[in-house]
């Protein structure tokens, strides 16, 4: 057990630490992950922004396009256009969104490894990661018992017609994680690695419903209801 001296000059030494972490946790309160300001894949022209977030803009599948005519998807070229990141980091980034793009794809898809009839083509940038404050967020635990300082990413992922090249859908995304997955605080980019994990999902979602990705044959759940795309 510490004495009361020792615990003074534990919060003492600690102190100054506790307080540049609540001062950088104020500032950065609505400093959130932001969308990119210039795009590199898609055509902003193209696409709308998402109601129901901010930080979404996406161009879905025209009206009356049957995605079902491109029963295979290539995952091509994964960007990261991050020069903070380590080479390892910058990896580490990279499979993290070609794995989960995928999963999340291969479930209505095979996976082909090029260009083909019926073969739909997928790119993406990553042009943003925050990552976590390891140290700080170790200092945090020891003194407030969690961890505050989280990490996010912005990406950038379309789908083309591999043989024409015609974009069909595309997502712009930014986003961070709060409060969760709490490992991930202790590592660099664990958030930006579940949130580049979850853009999939999204990504995914614009191009076939999950109820459908996870059974072809099953009829959508009861209460869901199926999206309406836009006319061109």
């Amino acid at each position: 057990m510490l004495n009361r001296a020792a615990q003074l000059r534990f919060y003492r030494r600690w102190g100054r630490h506790v307080a540049g972490a609540t001062l950088i946790l104020a500032l950065g309160a609505c400093n959130t992950q932001r969308l990119p300001d210039t795009l590199a894949l898609a055509s902003r022209e193209q696409l709308q922004p998402q109601a129901e977030n901010e930080r979404r803009l996406a161009m879905l599948p025209r009206a009356g396009t049957d995605m079902s005519a491109w029963p295979s998807v290539w995952i091509d070229t994964i960007e990261v256009s991050v020069p903070e990141l380590t080479a390892e980091e910058s990896e580490l980034v990279r499979s993290t969104l070609r794995e989960a793009l995928a999963t999340e794809l291969g479930k209505s898809r095979s996976v082909a490894g090029g260009p083909g009839p019926g073969v739909l083509r997928v790119r993406a940038i990553i042009t943003s990661v925050t990552t976590s404050n390891v140290a700080m967020n170790a200092v945090l635990t020891a003194v407030v018992i969690a961890p505050l300082l989280n990490g996010g990413a912005a990406a950038e992922i379309v789908a083309e017609d591999s043989v024409s090249g015609k974009t069909l859908a595309a997502l712009v995304a930014a986003d961070e994680r709060r409060f969760s997955r709490q490992l991930d605080y202790f590592r660099r980019t664990g958030h930006a690695r579940a949130v580049l994990s979850a853009f999939a999902g999204e990504f995914a979602d614009i191009i076939d419903p999950r109820w459908r990705r996870d059974s072809e044959t099953a009829p959508p759940p009861r209460g869901v209801v199926q999206p309406v795309r836009p006319s061109a």
